[in-house]
């Protein structure tokens, strides 16, 4: 191999070759001369010692792979194993491969070949090669800090801030778990149910709103509300992954949750158990999930209280198998796990006459609650099921027996791979459970009727019933502490519950009526028990014991009772229930005067209820003080690895300063928690220019740091334990806070300047040239075909000089026709092109252009704008904010909605221009009919169908032409040229083609001929402020622009008419019609290149997604005037275009490519537009013909048709930016001359539309057809 320090693909880029400037020889080398110098440098000894031998250079590769030096090097520089060995793979072929290497790396081989040095001397051009193979290794570190989800109980700042208290209902299927939990939801103010399926959210939705509780249903495929009005309810019952984390409850209740194991779905239980905003959460699932709950609530800090629940009826596992189908019982359920044996076994049992229920996962839910109601009906001849695993959970079933058809399924692992195992004990016990239904009457239930009936008194007793053969009957209840607890005793004889075989655990705190407070205390005798017991077991029939009981009881005219404990851990346990009634005086006392320092002590192993707590309450706050177990490993506190501290400031590491004061990890989170709900910090943070989002994200980080730090600084120490004494308060925290935030976030430093940057409160003093004449703004209010358009146009016309601002390009392209047959010469100015009415190119004193390329550095004498109230579009609105503000004319003509009158009148005040208004009425009549059309029988011509999706563009159009109609087709994502054409089709007298279908892209830019508007449908898709979709209503703004086409000063049908299709849509229509349009109150606004630019300056690192994120942050409107534009789609195109290297200026024009990023070939040829930008190499006709693939044929298919499009709009694409940059993209003509040609071929296209969509189904019906032909072959095999 020759080496020279030429053409080195280790070197870097930055190392250019100057090309312009070529050294040419002027003495011609003669052939001879040339072949006896190489054959002279082939024959040198020196040359030969800069060559590396072939055989020498594969072993010192293969060496350096086998290297375990070589290999921590590389994962230390995050390169894995899997990397590591195509990064090998690829290096090592491009030294063996390459003639030419760079002289160092030559150098470093030799020097390894000789012995001089270590083959890992070659690693850094390794690691070189690496970087360009895979570029995140450049940026490893910070990558690593992005994707650490080490602790995600700090993603939910809000949730820890709440102090919540967890209950896990434990128990097996059918042990009335989920029943308690309800319970408490629905008697909660406020409350949400998260389950695993749809079926159980709508039937604790169904449950609940009998209950006289309201609450609303939300799924990922609807939401329905408990009020007919739509107002939202306080209860929700959803499916887990629609959880949502923004609401504060009083109960929330999370289902199955050991499906927090899950591998697809477990992240929702998580999300759900982390973040929920609920001072109570009950978790109803397996014991098995215990042990990951409890370590999941210490990394919270919440409260913790598990409560283990047995199975109320009895489930027998029989020793015989059913081995024969002539066996089977009512009652029994089959269960298997593929949908094979389902057909299999219900064929068998259907051949001995069995009605049969079929359940699988793959049903419709309504179809599954069919099949479980004829299973279920007792009138029903189905009394046999067959079943998948479908029926663990979601439905209520009256099964008598569960018989395993097997136990072997196709499980998923958790890296996502299939594979054939028996079912595992928990899904076995939850399937097995479907057995048996608990028909008993509820205890609990009935108590607790009895309670709200009768008891009154504001005493609380705390009843744990419980027999010693592990039945257990109730377990909190409120009672009243005189007659009516001798009433309760009573009945609960009368059920035959003997009193002699309860444990009771009685504590009574009354309020008494009397003034005079004293004590009255039990007899320690009869207080002392054995460690089985809690306070007072009444075991025996003596009589006297039950006086004695009862005689505890009644205290209703005491105001303290002294409570002896005999397990101290029964108190702690007992007032995390009391916490509410922190007022009342409570007397603890120990029997044997100890203190007891731990909570340790055991339940009687034979108690069925279960409780445990880790409570801090009010009541109980010194107690657990004493108890507090230490388990937790203190913080060292030095001067230290301080990320807080500046990085000028060099550490002596030797001269450690260790804090003799250990901070507890409990007091320096509540430290932190306090500092986060003080609202004295958030003025301070908000003063910093820290808005609530950036302080929610900074406290996460920052109280990171602070508890899994080992060494906080010594200055930081002192602050804390100054405020632990109460020396200072959580506002000394702050700076430390601000020096965090500031690390975050860098606008912060210089966020004063940023923030005058980003003052946009008064826009108008952005165009001082503007404010410097005088300005006469006269607007043209009324709705269509008013004429108003009509008198603006003639007083632009007649003018000296003059400018139209259109929304569209057909609308500018009509103006400059219209203007130009006046013989006014008027030129047109789009986005895409100019076109100039001289033929010599001599720019003409008017023009007409889209209202975005408004011209603003030019004085006129006239100006129009038209459609003014899109002056509140959340994406086009700054357009109008900008011409309406920025035009130099001496008239100003504003056309558009009355309901913009405010708004503009507003806006002159503080431009200070005279304003007139001249309002318009309709020219025609226009009549909304009493009766919708109802049938495609009933089309007149004339007729306009109008819909909002292309789905029923198709249909239309197909059922129109089976009744041998010609129909014109007009939709949004349609060139211009082929709705011209598909406008004249229709306008033409002379044409057979007299219905249109078309979506509300019609509303402006087209003059039609229509006698009927046709409302096919009233709803669509709309865009809301925020950038959001969401299906409503039309707004009346858009029902009057749509209705106002039908009828048309001097046309064929000078009188309009409006109806709809479906004759329920009727009375909407109407509704919509009277209602009174939306005042506009805001016009939007956008920064602009010049701003961005500016913030760029101070914060050079940033991407422009970010530029442009920080400066809508820091933005100041005039909230009563103004609005920020949605620049989401501006963000997507920056954040798409970010590794490409260009000009912040050049970035921000692509950003504002006039696009539709749901388009992928659009998006696909934007990026390479923008990359053979970044290489400055013009992107010619010969390179776009190659990329479309043009010329391109008529569409045989919808598909076809739809990449058509996409192709039509990357032309638009490629003239818009040769508009700015025409230099990079020069063949304009060219490229507009083959636009027009495939303006044509959708246009034919277009005509055979259903054609087209006819075979689409066609080609979908055969896919069909050949999928259940597979099908069926495999059921049958």
């Amino acid at each position: 191999m020759i080496l020279k320090d030429e053409f080195d693909p280790l070197l870097s880029t930055n190392n250019k070759r100057n090309i312009d400037k070529k050294i040419r020889c002027d003495k011609v080398i003669q052939r001879n001369d040339l072949l006896r110098m190489i054959n002279e440098f082939y024959r040198h000894d020196e040359v030969k010692k800069l060559a590396v031998d072939q055989d020498d250079l594969l072993r010192m590769i293969n060496e350096f792979y086998r290297h375990d030096e070589v290999k921590k090097l590389a994962v230390d520089q995050g390169v894995d194993l899997q990397i590591f060995k195509n990064v090998y793979v690829s290096f090592r072929k491009f030294c063996l491969q390459s003639s030419v290497l760079p002289v160092d790396f030559t150098t470093i081989l030799n020097d390894v070949i000789s012995g001089a040095s270590n083959v890992t001397a070659i690693f850094p051009y390794f690691l070189k090669h690496a970087r360009q193979m895979f570029p995140h290794l450049t940026c490893i570190e910070d990558l690593k800090k992005i994707s650490d989800l080490r602790n995600p109980a700090n993603w939910y700042p809000d949730a820890r801030n709440i102090q919540r208290k967890v209950i896990f209902h434990a128990g097996p299927t059918n042990s009335g778990k989920t029943y308690h939990a309800l319970q408490r939801f629905i008697n909660s103010e406020s409350g949400i149910y998260c389950g695993p399926l749809k079926l159980l959210a709508s039937e604790v939705f169904y449950k609940t709103n009998t209950t006289n509780t309201k609450c609303d249903l939300v799924t990922g495929e609807e939401r329905r509300f408990a009020d007919s009005n739509g107002v939202p309810a306080n209860h929700v019952a959803c499916t887990v992954e629609m959880t949502n984390l923004n609401t504060v409850y009083d109960v929330a209740v999370i289902d199955e949750i050991q499906m927090i194991r899950d591998p697809q779905r477990g992240w929702a239980w998580t999300r759900a158990l982390l973040g929920l905003q609920a001072k109570e959460i009950h978790l109803c699932g397996e014991i098995s999930t215990k042990e990951l709950v409890e370590q999941l609530m210490i990394t919270t800090g919440d409260e913790f209280e598990i409560r283990e629940y047995e199975r109320l009826t009895k489930l027998t596992y029989l020793d015989e198998a059913l081995e024969t189908f002539d066996n089977v019982k009512s009652g029994d359920c089959f269960v298997c796990f593929n949908k094979s044996d389902i057909f299999h076994i219900t064929r068998e049992l259907e051949k001995r006459g069995h009605e049969v229920a079929v359940i699988y996962g793959s049903l419709p839910p309504g179809t599954k609650l069919l099949q479980a109601q004829r299973f279920n009906d007792p009138n029903n001849v189905c009394k046999i099921m067959v079943a998948t695993d479908a029926i663990g959970m979601g439905l209520n079933l009256s099964i008598k027996r569960v018989i395993f058809y097997s136990l072997t399924k196709s499980q998923l692992t958790e890296k996502g791979n299939k594979e054939r195992t028996d079912v595992t004990t928990s899904q076995a016990l939850q399937i097995a459970g479907r057995a048996g239904s608990n028909n008993r009457i509820n205890l609990s239930l009935i108590l607790q009727l009895l309670i709200i009936k009768c008891f009154k008194s504001i005493v609380l007793i705390y009843l744990s019933l419980n027999n010693w053969n592990k039945s257990s009957k109730s377990q909190f209840m409120i009672l009243n502490a005189t007659k009516d607890c001798i009433l309760l005793i009573n009945f609960v004889e009368q059920i035959n519950l003997d009193i002699d075989n309860i444990s009771l655990l009685v504590v009574a705190i009354a309020l008494s009526i009397f003034e005079q407070p004293y004590s009255c205390a039990v007899n320690a005798k009869y207080a002392k028990l054995d460690r089985s017991d809690n306070v007072v077991n009444p075991r025996s029939n003596n009589p006297a014991r039950k006086r004695l009981f009862m005689n505890m009881l009644n205290v209703t005219n005491k105001k303290l009772m002294t409570i002896y404990p005999c397990h101290f851990d029964s108190y702690q346990r007992l007032f995390s229930y009391l916490k509410f009634l922190s007022n009342v005086s409570t007397n603890i006392l120990s029997t044997d005067n100890k203190q007891y320092r731990t909570l340790s002590t055991l339940l009687h192993q034979d108690h069925v209820s279960r409780i445990y707590s880790n409570v801090n309450n009010k009541l109980t706050h010194n107690l657990h003080q004493i108890c507090r177990s230490n388990h937790l490993k203190p913080m060292i506190l030095k001067d230290e690895f301080d990320p807080l501290l500046s990085t000028n400031k060099k550490r002596n590491i030797d001269k450690e300063i260790i804090c003799d004061k250990v901070i507890q990890r409990n007091d320096l989170l509540r430290m932190i928690n306090e500092f986060y709900r003080h609202d004295e910090v958030k003025k301070l943070a908000v003063d910093q220019g820290v808005d609530l989002q950036i302080f929610k994200n900074v406290y996460v980080s920052f109280r990171k740091f602070c508890l899994q730090s080992s060494v906080l600084p010594v200055d930081f120490t002192t602050i804390l334990n100054d405020i632990i004494s109460g020396a200072s308060n959580v506002t000394a925290i702050f700076p430390y806070f601000l020096k965090h935030a500031r690390q975050m976030f860098p606008h912060l430093t210089c966020i004063e300047d940023l923030k005058k940057i980003s003052d946009l409160r008064n826009p108008a003093n952005w165009y001082p040239d503007a404010r410097n004449i005088q300005r006469k703004v006269i607007f043209h209010a009324g709705p269509t075909n008013s004429g108003k358009t009509y008198h603006a146009l003639q007083r632009f016309i007649n003018s000296e000089s003059g400018i139209y601002c259109g929304p569209l390009k057909l609308l500018a392209s009509e103006v400059f026709y219209k203007t130009n047959t006046t013989n006014t010469k008027c030129d047109l100015v789009t986005g895409e092109e100019r076109r100039f009415a001289d033929s010599k190119g001599v720019p003409a004193n008017h023009v007409a252009c889209t209202v975005e390329m408004t011209n603003l550095n030019t004085v006129y004498d006239v100006a129009v704008i038209d459609e003014i109230q899109m002056i509140r579009d959340p994406q086009r609105g700054w357009a109008w904010t900008r011409a309406l503000l920025g035009l130099q004319a001496k008239e100003i003509h504003l056309c558009g909605e009355i309901s913009t009158k405010e708004l503009i009148e507003q806006l002159m005040i503080t431009t200070g221009d005279e304003f007139e208004i001249r309002e318009y009425e309709r020219l025609t009549k226009l009549s909304y009919l009493d009766e919708a059309l109802e049938t495609f029988d009933n089309v007149k011509s004339g007729d306009c169908f109008v819909c909002f999706n292309k789905s029923d563009i198709f249909h239309i159009t197909r059922e129109l032409e089976k009744r041998g109609h010609e129909v014109a087709v007009i939709y949004g994502s349609l060139p211009p040229g082929t709705k011209l054409l598909q406008a004249q089709r229709f306008n033409d007298p002379n044409n057979v083609c007299k219905i249109m279908v078309a979506t509300d892209a019609i509303g402006m830019g087209l003059n039609l001929s229509i006698k009927r508007v046709i409302f096919y449908s009233l709803t669509k898709s709309q865009l809301t402020e925020k950038g959001n979709k969401e299906r409503t209503d039309v707004t009346t703004s858009q029902a009057l622009q749509i209705a106002g086409r039908a009828g048309r000063f001097a046309s064929a049908f000078p009188d309009g008419e409006v109806t709809t299709f479906r004759r329920d849509d009727l009375p909407l229509l109407k509704d919509i019609m009277n209602r009174q349009a939306g005042i506009i109150k805001h016009a939007g606004l956008h920064p602009t290149a010049e701003q961005i630019e500016m913030f760029a300056y101070y914060l050079p690192k940033q991407s422009l997604s970010s530029l442009i994120d920080i400066f809508i942050t820091l933005s100041q409107l005039d909230n009563n005037l103004y609005f920020m534009c949605n620049v989401e789609n501006m963000k997507y195109l920056a954040d798409m275009v970010e590794h490409i290297a260009l000009p912040l200026r050049v970035r921000y024009v692509f950003s504002c490519a006039p696009i539709n990023r749901k388009m992928p070939f659009v998006c696909a040829m934007f990026l390479k537009y923008a990359h053979q930008f970044s290489c400055n190499e013009p992107t010619t006709f010969e390179w776009l013909s190659k990329h479309v693939d043009w010329p391109l044929q008529i569409p045989n298919t919808i598909t076809d048709l739809v990449h058509l499009e996409e192709v039509f709009d990357c032309f638009d694409l490629y003239l818009w930016l040769s508009s700015r940059f025409s230099n990079m993209f020069p063949d304009r003509e060219s490229v507009h001359r083959i636009q027009v040609e495939l303006d044509q071929i959708i246009h034919c296209g277009v005509q055979n539309i259903v054609k087209l969509a006819h075979q689409k189904h066609n080609l979908d019906d055969t896919k069909d057809i050949s999928v259940r032909r597979a099908g069926l072959c495999a059921i049958s095999s």
